[in-house]
């Protein structure tokens, strides 16, 4: 059992890919094919809504296009011929939250609709546990403030809400200080609190869905519902998850938002407490705030590790189990085998990279 990201198309939106999307996407069919074969209690994959959040994307969005993604890994490994029913029930997804916990909520049961609605129409799944929709929420660390810091306690609690509300299998809260850096002990033990207290305190564990029935609640997930299925045929309109992420189309979208998003947070159009409203006078003492210590001897004790392992290692093995990565790679096989064996060798990340890289070349983001 475990679980890994795996997504190498939402990591565009963040500047992580390594490889052309097409090549990243086939990367991650690799790894939902040998998991179903090879450890099927395993979660292959975390589709990352939350990545495209951070970089603009609505609530509408990131649930469209998350669920786009998902819709062309999962067309893309039953093409290999897994059964739709043994690889859809472990996929998962990961979300963002802000503060507003209507609409938050809202999403997440609008998003399992229409990912229920979708793996029924083009799979015919009979399965139910194949159209569950498993999600992890997280606090929008972009909507916490240097201002006051510690009321991202609040807005982390509020989120957290959000999250619950909406029925998610997973939270967790951004550290109160994350808008200055790494967050510390404390930071993150007080967000483990404040999600201890909702689970254990407030009894919202009491009924699956809280808010279902209400006018409001269910008004708002109709309309996210609507929202988020055009956002799905929008991205398969614009040549599929593959190019509409290469092209540079899907993150041209998300920068409009952003863009309109810092402006009416400069202009106080969008209200966020201490920062554009009910603001203090007090200035920021940064000497104030206690910072994740930082090691620098860290790096070096880091390369001598490294560096025994490598001393130790059976160098002709290894070079062995790399040549068989990059053959996998260029004759169209499931590279994890290889992976696998290249790993037991003692074989680096950053060596087993640089086999698929020469194979694959690197990503380039397009010209926005």
């Amino acid at each position: 059992m475990g679980t890994i990201t795996n997504d190498a198309l939402s990591a565009a939106f963040r500047g992580t890919s390594v490889f052309p999307c097409d090549a990243g996407e086939r990367l991650v069919v690799d790894v939902i094919e040998y998991c179903a074969r090879e450890m099927p209690r395993f979660t292959p994959i975390n589709v990352q809504g939350v990545y495209m959040r951070s970089v603009g994307a609505t609530k509408a969005q990131e649930a469209g296009y998350a669920i786009a993604y998902a819709l062309k890994y999962l067309t893309d490994a039953v093409d290999r011929g897994l059964d739709v029913e043994q690889v859809a029930p472990r996929f998962s997804f990961f979300f963002q939250c802000d503060s507003h916990f209507f609409e938050e909520a809202a999403k997440f049961r609008a998003a399992r609709r229409v990912w229920s609605e979708l793996v029924y129409e083009r799979f015919g799944t009979t399965d139910k546990a194949s159209r569950i929709l498993r999600a992890t929420g997280v606090s929008a660390a972009r909507c916490f403030t240097k201002e006051e810091p510690e009321i991202n306690l609040v807005r982390g609690a509020y989120s957290a809400l959000g999250c619950a509300l909406g029925g998610v299998q997973g939270m967790w809260i951004s550290g109160f200080d994350e808008a200055f850096a790494t967050p510390t002990e404390k930071a993150s033990r007080l967000a483990l609190r404040t999600m201890q207290i909702l689970a254990e305190e407030t009894g919202i564990r009491a009924t699956v869905d809280p808010l279902g029935g209400g006018w409001f609640t269910e008004h708002l997930t109709k309309m996210y519902a609507e929202q988020i299925r055009h956002h799905v045929l929008e991205v398969e309109e614009h040549g599929g998850a593959v190019d509409a992420t290469q092209s540079g189309y899907l993150r041209r979208q998300m920068i409009e938002n952003d863009l309109r998003w810092t402006e009416q947070s400069e202009t106080g159009a969008r209200r966020i407490v201490a920062m554009n409203f009910f603001r203090s006078d007090d200035e920021i003492d940064e000497s104030e705030i206690e910072f994740q210590d930082f090691r620098p001897e860290v790096l070096s004790e880091q390369l001598a590790r490294i560096a025994a392992v490598k001393s130790r290692r059976d160098e002709a093995f290894v070079r062995k189990t790399l040549a068989a990565v990059h053959e996998a790679a260029s004759h169209g096989e499931n590279v994890m085998p290889a992976v696998v064996d290249a790993v037991r060798a003692y074989s680096t990340v950053g060596e087993i990279m640089d086999e698929l890289r020469d194979v694959f070349g690197e990503w380039t983001e397009a010209a926005l």
